[in-house]
């Protein structure tokens, strides 16, 4: 039997108390539905992952996460965006579902993904330099990339670079990047203009002081242009040069017998001193000696004589030609005329 009031509101009220404690059981019941068809969805994308239907796999895993949003389905679609070289997108559904299992949960999954992470980061990726200024030399580290502008992207693995160019003239730009493998790059270098230093005035020539002097006129011999004692072009007398050759030669003769005579006075001493023939020898020797050094002296004696009164003497004045005259030299008396 129903009851009725008499405005029906008492009805009214009643059928909305109802519904309201009808709603969490329908969500609940929608919720397990979700669950159930995500589940279905997540099983259907792994089989055709498995058959290599990349674009059909990643379709399942999207709408399985839309209904039930797991991280384990976050970490199947980003391995299949890998699988299609969607690198960056499977960059960064890898990196959120790293971020949401830091509390360590699918322990195995994240090791996979960060490997994965890791491999995609040592990619080649396309990096176009761009530099202001042409005939510049590009660098790419320490490797010469080309002269801009350079026609082509450099492909180069991820990671950190330093890109440089180089122009005489102006200061080496550079720029440290950090490349994301598979991603493509653009690096703008910019150069600037060494500073210039201004050209150098000439500077002009210093006026002479004074008169200019002219050329230096060639210097007679000394003494009023006379020639020197001693003969024709200067220099010692014949007589003053033979007696320091003779001083010379009897003072090495005088050392040779005096160092002779000392070893024989060493043997003669070493054999008892009886032998008389070695006595006799050894007299002899002195005596050469000391003649010969009575001759160095008396040699260098006469050559300073010779040195101070003949060759500084002031010459005789040239007999007129054809006028017959005596020289006395050292090999005997000389006749000119």
């Amino acid at each position: 039997m129903a009851v009725r009031s008499g405005n029906g509101l008492p009805g009214r009220c009643l059928a909305v108390l109802l519904l309201a404690l009808s709603l969490p059981a329908l969500a609940q019941a929608q919720s397990a539905g979700d669950v159930r068809r995500a589940r279905t969805l997540f099983e259907d994308g792994t089989r055709l992952f498995e058959r290599e239907k990349y674009d059909e796999a990643l379709a399942a895993f999207q709408e399985s996460w839309v209904l039930n949003p797991r991280s384990s389905t976050l970490y199947h679609l980003g391995t299949t965006q890998r699988m299609m070289s969607d690198i960056a997108t499977a960059r960064g559904t890898l990196e959120q579902f790293l971020a949401e299992t830091a509390d360590g949960s699918e322990a195995g999954l994240r090791a996979d993904a960060q490997r994965q992470l890791d491999e995609m980061n040592a990619l080649p990726c396309d990096l176009t330099i761009v530099v202001d200024r042409p005939d510049a030399l590009v660098f790419v580290d320490t490797i010469v990339r080309g002269v801009a502008p350079l026609a082509y992207p450099v492909q180069i693995n991820g990671g950190e670079h330093v890109v440089r160019a180089q122009l005489e003239g102006f200061e080496e730009a550079r720029q440290t990047v950090t490349l994301r493998g598979g991603e493509p790059v653009t690096v703008t270098l910019t150069m600037t203009p060494t500073a210039v230093v201004g050209p150098v005035e000439p500077v002009e020539p210093l006026e002479p002081v004074g008169p200019v002097v002219g050329p230096v006129e060639p210097v007679g011999p000394v003494g009023g242009g006379e020639e020197s004692p001693g003969g024709e072009g200067g220099g010692m007398s014949p007589w003053f040069w033979a007696l320091v050759g003779l001083g010379g030669a009897t003072g090495i003769a005088a050392i040779g017998t005096g160092a002779a005579s000392l070893v024989a006075v060493d043997d003669y001493k070493a054999a008892g001193a009886s032998d008389w023939g070695e006595h006799d020898r050894i007299v002899t020797m002195e005596l050469v000696t000391d003649v010969m050094i009575g001759v160095t002296a008396g040699a260098a004696v006469a050559a300073l004589l010779v040195g101070l009164l003949v060759d500084g003497a002031e010459p005789a004045e040239e007999a007129p030609a054809g006028t017959p005259t005596a020289t006395l030299g050292p090999a005997g008396m000389v006749l000119r005329w």
